[in-house]
């Protein structure tokens, strides 16, 4: 029975202390795991950043007294030396971060993070990230893009809005064209009406000379009663007729016809001014001006054809702007 008991009791003992070594792992084994979250490729001039992670063997994080963060160029010469973590996540990853601006120096930079803590424990994790030429290549080229893009946009929309205002300009000139047109038109018709409807030069002619041969006739039987007249004033020119009724009467007929010979005469220099004012208008209104209103009428419909070209033109520039398609590379 002894036999059996003292195995039986040892076997026991090393369990218990399996189970409390499982159980108190960080007490027993010491060892805390210590690794890097971030290993990146960045380009010069981005915001930068370094992630550690420190946990005991179970997962659960450590709280730590400090983390510092070292960087060094390519060359190995210090870049950052000594700078402090953010430790605001510790209690709920374990991660300990560092942000800095990526220098402008291309190639393989090395990183370590130390981590002090209790009981005077240190702990050391080292890595690389790297300033890609590649990455500051695309970057220039993105930033090319963007601005020369930023700057057609800025052309596109200067010239859209040009072209905006040379349509709207172009829509009220066409109305103004229509309205000038539509003016001419009736010009052109009342003026056809007018040289349609006007005397003829033969009619004309032909009253013309019916009002000088009346003229004519009016002439000679004023001669005649002058002759008649002049008969009678040799009765009427002595002493004892001179006074009479009928010398008296004489007289006034003979000043009548005096007066009727002025308007006569008065009267044929007014039809040959008529004449020849009604022969100039009917030479202008069908010749002359009926040509300028057809040569205006005509300009009129070129430039409203013109205006519709413009119109158009502009408007398929615009259409043209408005199509174009912009590319740029972002990654």
């Amino acid at each position: 029975m002894k036999k059996i008991l003292i195995p039986l009791l040892i076997s026991i003992f090393i369990a218990t202390v399996f189970i409390y070594s499982y159980e108190h792992g960080n007490n027993v084994i010491g060892e805390d795991i210590f690794y890097m979250v971030s290993h990146s490729e960045y380009w010069s001039g981005e915001e930068g950043q370094i992630i550690a992670r420190l946990y005991n063997w179970q997962g659960d994080p450590i709280d730590v007294d400090n983390c510092t963060v070292d960087i060094y160029y390519p060359d190995k010469t210090s870049f950052i030396s000594g700078g402090l973590t953010d430790d605001s996540l510790e209690l709920t990853t374990a991660t300990h971060y560092y942000n800095f601006t990526v220098p402008d120096v291309e190639g393989v930079y090395l990183y370590m993070v130390t981590c002090n803590y209790p009981p005077n424990k240190v702990r050391s994790i080292s890595s690389t990230f790297h300033v890609s030429p590649a990455l500051n290549e695309i970057k220039v080229v993105n930033q090319s893009i963007v601005d020369l893009t930023a700057q057609e946009l800025s052309h596109f929309n200067t010239v859209q809005l040009n072209f905006s205002f040379v349509n709207g300009e172009l829509v009220f000139i066409k109305d103004d064209l229509t309205t000038i047109k539509v003016n001419l038109t009736d010009i052109h018709d009342d003026t056809n009406y007018i040289r349609d409807n006007m005397l003829t030069e033969t009619l004309f002619t032909s009253n013309i000379t019916t009002v000088l041969n009346n003229q004519n006739i009016i002439i000679t039987k004023e001669g005649d009663i002058l002759n008649n007249i002049t008969v009678i004033q040799q009765f009427c020119d002595s002493a004892e007729t001179s006074g009479s009724s009928l010398c008296l009467w004489v007289d006034e007929i003979r000043n009548k016809v005096n007066d009727i010979n002025l308007t006569m005469f008065n009267y044929n220099s007014y039809l040959i001014d008529i004449n020849q004012t009604t022969y100039s208008t009917y030479d202008y209104m069908t010749g002359t001006l009926a040509t300028n209103i057809n040569n205006i009428f005509e300009t009129t419909q070129r430039i409203e054809t013109n205006t519709i070209q413009i119109n158009n033109t502009v408007n398929t520039i615009k259409q043209n702007q408005e199509d174009m398609v912009y590319m740029e590379v972002t990654s």
